[in-house]
């Protein structure tokens, strides 16, 4: 055994000393590799709650943005901004000079029952909110959908118009009217444009009654976004009150 040992010089190790030295870096590999453990499953763990706070975070925002895109009513695939582009065209059989013929062209546009849908039916396709179930007043169960109210305020508008034009409006019935339901549907479509505000822009151009060009906006022949009347009426009638088809009886 060695009492001192030159600076220059290292002492051989020992059996004694080597063994150690090597349980002294097992101890030291076994702590370092305890610690990689700890911080992976650390890692892991925080890695795992990210996941699940992000995924959790996708579907309420996926979530909420199909309840944005949710229609009112089951089974009716109408979104509430249209989706198809349309050009405005006018004219044709609704304007016709002869007067039936004007009429049956605005009855075609109202489905089997009117557009008047049971509440039963609807239930039966799927779930409605409580606020529509509640706005049922006389227990009846009828709703009136709102597209075919306009027309039909609209086309009656249109028939007194007519029938004014021809003098074969007495002044009582005008008197009547001017009370009653046709001021009704004066301001029922007011709110209805409100609500629907149309953003298409239109051009100025040569009006319908011939003006100058430049002078006027008819509105024909623009593109407007528009929802899907078709899928709208089959919807009605699918789910109707009844099989009226009279739009002069319409209750509205």
């Amino acid at each position: 055994m060695l009492d001192s040992v030159p600076e220059n010089e290292v002492p051989f190790l020992t059996k004694d000393d080597e063994a150690r030295l090597m349980t002294q870096h097992n101890g030291q590999s076994r702590r370092t590799t305890r610690r990689l453990i700890i911080i992976v499953a650390l890692v892991s763990v925080v890695v795992s709650a990210l996941g699940t706070v992000i995924t959790h975070n996708l579907l309420l925002l996926s979530s909420n943005r199909g309840a944005s895109r949710q229609e009112l009513l089951p089974s009716l695939n109408v979104p509430p901004l249209g989706n198809l582009l349309r050009t405005y065209v006018g004219g044709g059989a609704y304007f016709d000079r002869d007067m039936n013929a004007s009429r049956e062209a605005w009855m075609s546009l109202f489905p089997p029952g009117m557009g008047y849908v049971a509440m039963d039916h609807i239930k039966a396709a799927g779930d409605i909110p409580q606020i529509v179930q509640d706005m049922s007043t006389d227990g009846s169960g009828r709703f009136c959908v709102a597209a075919f109210h306009q027309l039909h305020c609209l086309f009656l508008i249109y028939a007194d118009f007519r029938r004014a034009l021809t003098g074969k409006l007495s002044h009582d019935e005008a008197q009547k009217l001017h009370d009653a339901h046709s001021l009704h549907c004066f301001d029922y479509l007011r709110e209805s444009i409100l609500c629907a505000a149309d953003s298409a822009l239109e051009p100025f151009r040569s009006p319908f009654d011939g003006g100058t060009k430049g002078n006027g906006v008819d509105g024909f022949g623009t593109v407007h976004q528009c929802r899907d009347f078709k899928q709208l009426y089959e919807w009605s009638e699918k789910f109707r009150y009844s099989n009226g088809h009279d739009a002069e009886k319409f209750e509205g």
